[in-house]
């Protein structure tokens, strides 16, 4: 069947209500049947014994008080059936004389004269109440009948044979109700079950990135169109899968011959500071600076190698915040020093200007951020800078300081960013129009989607945009730690 899911389920609880009602009607009938047949020689209706009252009622009447002789009892019991009907005899007090039932049921005199030729209801029985009188019609006392309104058995095997089918009359609406909706549940199951195990199984295949499946199920229904929609899927995960495959094969290529090739001129560059450094020679202070500058960079060049060695080393989950207490204006008058020295082949001037969110109070530079991520952050911004920056010309850092925070902006006097660059800058292994004809090796694209990555990572973002005098700015906010990070 492929009519839509909608339709089969109401066509199969139509079907379920209706063969249920017919089979509950059969069975009704069957019962009827059965029941006209076995009727007063099996089983006995309800209003069985409350149709032999009024003849007891005659016969107790006729015998009067004689039957509050005990003796009587045996000629009493031969007359009422005792299987369906419990009796008393009571005095004119409503004390129990004898009987099948014990109970007191009367207590006093004017109860019993209130209560003749009545029919008392009471903890699921009947009780009628038939007077007994002696000479001169005085009330001598009288006969208590007891019995129920329901079927009842001629023996106890009909009641074992019959109390059964009784109760399945009862239940069998539901019974018929949940066998039809279980053997239609086992059809329908049965019609869906092939192509839900396919579109399984092609699920599974996605998650292990195979795509060697067919869906061969077709039809106008939902099944119908999510196996074209599989069909579909599986279509255009294969080309994209094809070209992602590629795309990462490459990005991880590049990275490990970057991180083989980097490490020849950081080793000669560390093992010559070294070396510089334990000379005994009458060296400047400058010398010594910039030679200790070289080691310290050093150093941190290996440190990123070994990270650039790392499966999706610029991803997220790659990353950890280490929280320091560290000073940012002496850690960015460093840096800037740094960076003087770098530009200085070019002639660029390189400045910074430090201030916080209210110039007119003081403030405190000493905050807890993640020194190695920020220097990361401003590295690969400056030395793009540097990079597009000409002869002789300039680059601004300009840091923010609040309290939960900062904002630093770097500003160049380059050639800026083309409209076409600016929604990409951030992207990976984005290579402006501009750097087509740089050295491909040295800068790859990789730099300020670097940045991005950590400024997220840092509880910050970075924002790019043309400066109105000419030139990029690129301008970044991070997010401050504290003590409790630190120690996380």
């Amino acid at each position: 069947m492929r009519w839509p899911l909608k339709w089969q389920f109401i066509f199969a609880f139509a079907l379920i209500l209706i063969l249920s009602a017919a089979a509950t009607a059969l069975t009704v009938a069957s019962y009827v049947y059965l029941y006209s047949k076995l009727e007063y020689s099996g089983i006995y209706p309800a209003n069985h014994y409350e149709k032999q009252i009024p003849s007891l009622n005659a016969y107790l009447r006729e015998q009067g008080d004689r039957l509050l002789n005990p003796e009587r009892e045996e000629l009493l019991q031969a007359v009422i059936p005792t299987e369906g009907i419990r009796y008393q005899v009571i005095n004119s007090e409503g004390r129990v004389l004898y009987g099948t039932d014990q109970r007191k049921i009367l207590n006093s005199r004017e109860q019993l004269r209130d209560s003749i030729n009545t029919t008392i209801r009471g903890d699921g029985e009947y009780k009628v109440i038939i007077p007994l009188f002696g000479e001169n019609s005085t009330l001598a006392g009288g006969v208590v009948l007891m019995y129920n309104l329901s079927p009842t058995y001629a023996s106890k095997t009909d009641q074992f044979l019959f109390a059964p089918l009784y109760m399945f009359l009862f239940l069998s609406p539901f019974i018929y109700i949940i066998l039809f909706a279980f053997l239609f549940a086992r059809l329908l199951a049965n019609n869906m079950g092939k192509p839900l195990r396919q579109l399984i199984q092609a699920a599974k295949q996605i998650k292990n990135k195979d795509l060697n499946f067919t869906i061969d199920y077709a039809g106008s229904n939902e099944l119908g169109q999510l196996s074209e929609a599989f069909r579909d899927m599986r279509a255009e995960l294969e080309a994209s899968l094809i070209s992602q495959w590629r795309m990462e094969q490459e990005r991880l290529d590049l990275m490990e011959n970057l991180a083989h090739d980097i490490k020849t001129p950081l080793a000669i560059i560390r093992g010559y500071a070294d070396s510089l450094l334990l000379e005994q020679s009458d060296s400047k202070d400058k010398w010594q600076k910039y030679i200790s500058v070289i080691k310290e960079n050093a150093i941190r060049g290996s440190s990123y190698i070994e990270h650039m060695q790392l499966p999706a080393d610029s991803q997220p989950s790659a990353f950890s915040i280490h929280y320091t207490y560290a000073d940012l204006s002496e850690l960015l008058k460093r840096k800037t020093d740094n960076y003087k020295l770098l530009a200085s082949q070019k002639e660029i001037d390189v400045r910074l200007k430090m201030g916080g969110c209210n110039p007119e109070k003081s403030f405190s530079s000493k905050r807890w951020v993640d020194v190695g991520k920020l220097e990361r952050i401003l590295d690969n911004i400056v030395l793009n800078g540097i990079r597009h920056t000409p002869q002789k010309g300039s680059i601004r850092l300009e840091a923010v300081l609040r309290e939960d925070g900062c904002t630093i902006t770097v500003c160049d006097t380059g050639e800026g960013f083309s409209d076409g660059d600016l929604p990409h800058l951030f992207d990976r292994l984005y290579r402006g129009n501009g750097s087509a004809q740089e050295d491909d090796y040295a800068h790859c694209g990789r730099g300020l989607y670097i940045a991005k990555q950590l400024a997220e990572i840092h509880g910050g973002e970075i924002r790019a945009r043309n400066n109105e005098c000419g030139g990029a700015c690129v301008e970044f906010d991070l997010a401050f730690g504290g003590p409790k990070q630190a120690n996380e």
